[in-house]
């Protein structure tokens, strides 16, 4: 039986402070593979109240950053349950990857956020519209690559959530809370540089945690981060 998910011992760097835990009748470990994994609880160098860096604790290293202190994202403590998150104004915030990402295949993303305004750029690019957007408030999800797009149907966040978005074989499907929200082909290369942001779009968004994968994760291993992210953040 799953007994829930032990505190992270010092300073949080790695995955290593999980325990082992039986889903689905297998052994399953936090999968360490990450190509991102943002935690606002840790890796954020502060700019009075603003956020200048945030440190991907993936073994990629590749941060987050905002020079610019009038587009850097506000720090709210005790956001969720207890964790801190990053939240957008809505008008020029955004944040800066190190270096630019391109997925050609599959991929796995894991989000927990909330939208206050805009259509909630969760991963996008400064000069194309190859993006990731979450719900708007009017309930509409998109996923959009050098060659395609695709819209799902979902709910609106306006409260806090978990997201869980895959490519798998060129189908993309979305989970909103672990519930499956809709499934679409969606064909070309995945590429990003921004956080928080893309080329066309400035929105108002909460972001307490990301992670993200360069495959499709297995059904234990969703399973895994899923209860991780509903333990964590109360949701």
């Amino acid at each position: 039986m799953f007994k829930g998910f032990q505190n992270i011992p010092g300073d949080k760097s790695c995955f290593s402070g999980f325990p082992t835990n039986v889903i689905g009748g297998k052994s399953i470990d936090m999968p360490q593979d990450r190509i991102l994994w943002f935690n606002s609880d840790i890796g954020i160098t502060p700019n009075g109240t603003t956020a200048s860096v945030w440190a991907d604790r993936s073994p990629m290293a590749n941060h987050a950053t905002q020079t610019a202190a009038t587009s850097q994202s506000l720090i709210v403590a005790n956001a969720i349950n207890g964790h801190s998150a990053l939240l957008t104004d809505g008008v020029n915030d955004r944040m800066n990857l190190t270096n630019l990402i391109t997925l050609t295949g599959d991929f796995s993303f894991f989000g927990v956020m909330k939208i206050v305004s805009g259509y909630g750029s969760m991963l996008g690019h400064s000069t194309s519209q190859s993006t990731t957007n979450a719900s708007t408030p009017a309930t509409t999800m998109y996923f959009q690559t050098d060659n395609s797009y695709t819209t799902f149907t979902t709910q609106a966040l306006t409260s806090w959530a978990y997201l869980s978005i895959y490519r798998i074989r060129n189908i993309a499907s979305v989970y909103v809370n672990g519930i499956l929200k809709g499934s679409s082909s969606l064909t070309g290369t995945f590429y990003f540089n921004l956080l928080m942001g893309d080329k066309y779009v400035f929105s108002s968004i909460y972001l307490a945690e990301l992670m993200a994968y360069a495959r499709g994760t297995t059904t234990e291993e969703s399973a895994y981060i899923e209860t991780y992210y509903k333990n964590k953040f109360g949701l």
